[in-house]
């Protein structure tokens, strides 16, 4: 999940500052479109998913 936010981040802002070319990858949490807010939102709900399935665990070895 990291990983993918970073990607975007460096392929626009390197795009945009001209170090590459432009290949119309939005920016994360910040750019407008509909199909880039639902893989984001996509996204951060199965990390959350997953922290919480981990966290869970974690209380339930705890006990």
């Amino acid at each position: 999940m990291v990983s993918y936010i970073f990607m975007q981040v460096f392929i626009n802002l390197a795009g945009v500052s001209g170090i590459i070319p432009l290949t119309g990858v939005t920016l994360p949490l910040l750019s407008y479109g509909g199909s880039s807010m639902l893989s984001i939102s996509i996204a951060f709900g199965a990390l959350l998913a997953v922290a919480r399935r981990i966290n869970n665990e974690r209380k339930d070895t705890v006990k």
